[in-house]
């Protein structure tokens, strides 16, 4: 693969021209790499012929070399940007843009988007656009064309500041605003439609006089530079300012529109960049559609209400919340969306009622109805100024539609638990401790509790509801005694508020609501992948328990599995306390031993497969590599080990055994002896090839626990047994870790 392939690039034209990737800056060699850059961008996706190129790069004074010099240009941005994006066609060039690549389109886009919409609403995106802004345009170019192109990028960047004030004075902004248009006109002195907000914002803020005086001021500029008088509108203004005009007067903000929204009965704890990211996408023309996921408790109802009341005053016909949550029936859906409207019960007549209106439909716990989304299609097509904002555990699938996942809160690092400030400020601490106190209104983060507070925080996963419903428990145990019976978390996590939802009032119900959505497919699968700790991939997956991409996929756009990319290969999750309901579900089927020895055996290959190159004389490139998947498997092994230790002896000595180097490697030889220890004792009758295998990784253990003694036992019985064997590598080898042993003893 060439470098552009290995890069995701943003190309930026708003100030300096720059190629940026992955937070670094790729800088073309020279200035003329730079111009003809900046001039491929300009014509982004358009073929723009030679003779253009070099009239823009040069003007009049092209030199005879400058088709040479052209091709040099081309072959250097090639170099920083990859062959392909720049193709010759002819005798010309097309330098090829994603959408989302360029700056200036994503603000051409949010300008454009910003036309027609309610004033809150332009204002946003138009700060939006301006902040993409980090200078001049074409700032480091010098090139023929580059002052033309810079102008022009420029006005653009003016209207677009005066439709933001214009915005802003329609929202009531007058006094915030005047700062900001007189550093405005002190760069653009001639600019009239300014200077006409500027007395306007003066005049709304109470200061006539000043209002006047800023009159005077244009008039002096416009007659004394350019020799004019101020034009028509200006005039217009002063005379309405001078007599009073009640047109001048803020026209009343229309009341945010009717709403049926529930009252929050607690504040919204740790979602303020949730927030502002979902009310932004929603005040976006292009987001119509907004769709909020995540596995049950993470608290996405919670999220969209506050979303929602934040926008009411951007939805002039108002915001309604329909609860989907009673439903088991996608065919009544369209009669709620009516009853929630104020529509007669049972009518229909949802799509007209909201054909010429501008509302925000709040469609709650979709995921029980996901039948009725061609519904929402279909309300969305007939009303262009209605927006939907939805809540569910899958996604809806439609098109145009934005999804929106809410993790669960973040977790408090080791850094954080040691730094009682810090910990404090942790969204997850934070919720727990709020809610502590509403059970417990003396219970204060200390610094004797604050260790298993962080850790309950850290095993709940940062789950809200689980959070909420775990604080509730203050009320009887200490949060070091909750941390202890966390081991028990469906059973110990119940007693929700009498008024919540039943699926919100125990841990078990909300995660049942999801499990019962499933095929019995995907709830078969869903039990299966229990058996893994820590996550697998999806070989592990396949192999394991039959796994379909398809169900895979199902599960994890259900939120109860998380699909981790990574640098190796990509991994599937459950978060614990979605893994301890698919325990339940896996303990209580009947292919509970089927799957545990099918885990065993595939981790068992996994860690030969692993050992075999490990124990390689020759230590290759991959030997990195095999240790990274180890120990993103860890957890599994244990878990295998376990397993075998009560069923399968000779599985337990031969995968001990198997991952002898990876223990000492990693820095865990006393759990890597342990386990080879209780291999060793129920080794009787084994193969002694197993047998002396062990031996020899427990001695290597011991010897890097300084425990010399023991090894030089363990190592003299592995070699005992080698020599029996008539292995002269195991031999061989053996003897020669007992002599650096020996010489590292003196």
């Amino acid at each position: 693969m060439d470098r552009a392939g290995q890069l995701a690039l943003e190309f930026r034209l708003l100030g300096p021209v720059e190629v940026v990737s992955a937070g670094s800056a790729l800088a073309p060699g020279g200035l003329r790499e730079r111009a003809l850059l900046a001039l491929l961008l300009v014509h982004a996706n358009e073929l723009v012929s030679r003779d253009r190129l070099i009239d823009g790069l040069w003007g009049e004074h092209a030199p005879a070399t400058a088709k040479n010099a052209l091709q040099v240009a081309v072959h250097g941005l090639r170099k920083v940007l990859g062959a392909e994006r720049i193709a010759t066609e002819g005798t010309g060039y097309r330098l090829r843009v994603e959408d989302g690549e360029l700056d200036l389109d994503r603000f051409g886009d949010l300008v454009a988007g910003a036309r027609a919409r309610a004033p809150a609403t332009t204002a946003a995106a138009l700060r939006e656009a301006l902040a993409l802004w980090r200078g001049p345009a074409l700032a480091n170019v010098d090139a023929p064309f580059a002052p033309v192109e810079a102008g022009r990028l420029g006005e653009l960047r003016t209207a677009a500041f005066e439709a933001l004030i214009e915005a802003e004075l329609e929202l009531g902004r007058h006094a915030e605003l005047v700062g900001e248009l007189e550093t405005f006109i002190v760069a653009h002195p001639f600019r009239e439609r300014p200077r006409e907000q500027l007395m306007l914002a003066l005049y709304r803020s109470g200061r006539q006089a000043e209002a006047l005086a800023a009159y005077g001021e244009a008039r002096r500029v416009l007659v004394g530079e350019l020799g004019i008088e101020p034009g028509r509108e200006l005039q217009e203004l002063e005379r309405s300012i001078l007599r009073h005009d009640p047109a001048l007067t803020l026209p009343a903000r229309p009341a945010a529109g009717p709403t049926n929204l529930p009252a929050a009965l607690t504040p919204l704890i740790g979602r303020s960049l949730e927030l502002a990211a979902v009310s932004s996408l929603l005040r976006r023309s292009d987001v119509r559609l907004l769709t909020l996921t995540g596995p049950g408790g993470t608290g996405k109802t919670r999220l969209a209400l506050e979303a929602a009341s934040e926008l009411l005053p951007d939805f002039e016909d108002g915001v309604v919340f329909v609860d989907l949550a009673p439903l088991e029936d996608a065919t009544l859906v369209t009669s709620t969306i009516a009853r929630a409207l104020g529509l007669a019960s049972g009518d229909d007549g949802a799509a007209d009622f909201l054909r010429l209106r501008t509302c925000l439909l709040l469609l709650d716990n979709f995921e029980r109805v996901d039948a009725a989304a061609a519904l929402v299609a279909e309300l969305l097509a007939v009303a262009p100024r209605l927006a939907v904002l939805a809540t569910s555990r899958a996604p809806l699938r439609l098109d145009g539609e934005h999804e929106y996942a809410v993790s669960p809160l973040r977790t408090p690092s080791a850094a954080d638990a040691r730094d009682p400030e810090a910990l404090g400020r942790n969204e997850a601490v934070a919720l727990f401790v709020a809610r502590a106190r509403a059970a417990r209104h003396d219970f204060a983060l200390t610094a004797d509790n604050a260790p298993a507070v962080a850790e309950i925080c850290v095993a709940l996963d940062g789950l809200p509801l689980a959070l909420e419903l775990a604080a509730a428990r203050v009320k009887l145990l200490p949060p070091r005694a909750l941390l202890e019976r966390l081991g028990q978390r469906l059973d110990l996590l119940t007693g929700g508020p009498r008024d919540a939802p039943a699926r919100h009032q125990t841990l078990r119900a909300t995660l049942a609501w999801s499990h019962e959505a499933l095929a019995s497919s995907e709830q078969r699968l869903f039990a299966r992948l229990a058996v893994f700790a820590g996550g697998c991939t999806i070989e592990a997956a396949e192999a394991v328990c039959g796994a379909h991409p398809d169900h895979l996929a199902g599960l994890v756009e259900r939120s109860l599995l998380r699909h981790e990319p990574g640098e190796g290969a990509a991994r599937f999750r459950m978060l614990e306390t979605v893994r301890a309901y698919a325990i339940e579900q896996f303990e209580s089927g009947s292919e509970t031993a089927v799957i545990q020895e099918a885990h065993a055996s595939f981790f068992l290959a996994v860690a030969e497969e692993a050992d075999a190159a490990l124990w390689s004389p020759i230590q290759g490139p991959e030997r990195p590599a095999w240790l990274e998947r180890l120990d993103a498997d860890h957890d599994n092994f244990r878990a295998a080990l376990t397993w075998a230790d009560r069923h399968d002896p000779e599985t337990e000595l031969r995968l001990a055994g198997a991952l002898g180097d990876f223990w000492g490697e990693r820095g865990h030889p006393e759990e890597g002896l342990e386990w080879l220890e209780r291999s060793l004792a129920r080794a009787e009758g084994l193969p002694a090839r197993l047998r002396a295998k062990a031996l020899h990784q427990a001695s290597y253990l011991s010897f890097g626990r300084n425990d010399h003694g023991r090894g030089a036992v363990l190592g003299q019985a592995a070699l005992a047994l080698y020599r029996e064997l008539g292995d002269r590598e195991g031999a061989g080898r053996t003897v020669h870790f007992l002599g650096l042993a020996a010489m590292a003893r003196g």
